[in-house]
C-alpha cells in the first residue's frame, strides 16, 4: 500500500481534496501500479517510492485513466530521466 505522504503529494498534483477512505484506498492501489512500473522500468526502489516521484505518479495514473491506458511520451520521459536517479535529492 502507498505511503501516506505520497498519497497526499499525488493527491494534491491531480486536484483531489478531502479523504475518503474508499478513494484514498483506490488511489493506493493506482500509485502502487504505478510505481511497479517504474521500478520494473528501472527506476530506483527509494527514488520511485519518494514524494519526489508524485508528478510522475500522477501523471501515469492520469494517463491510464483518461488516456485509454496508454502512456503518454511525457510519462516515458520522466522515466526514463528517473532510471539514473541515484537518490531523491536529484529529483526534488
Amino acid at each position: 500500500m502507498a505511503d501516506v505522504n505520497i498519497i497526499k503529494a499525488v493527491k494534491l498534483a491531480r486536484g483531489i481534496t478531502g479523504t475518503f477512505e474508499a478513494q484514498d484506498n483506490q488511489l493506493s492501489m493506482e500509485i502502487d501500479d504505478v510505481i511497479s512500473y517504474m521500478v520494473s522500468a528501472g527506476v530506483p526502489k527509494e527514488v520511485a517510492n519518494s514524494e519526489a516521484s508524485a508528478g510522475v505518479i500522477a501523471r501515469g495514473i492520469e494517463d491510464i485513466k483518461y488516456n485509454g491506458g496508454k502512456l503518454s511520451d511525457y510519462f516515458y520521459q520522466r522515466v526514463g530521466q528517473l532510471v539514473y536517479s541515484s537518490s531523491t535529492e536529484e529529483v526534488e
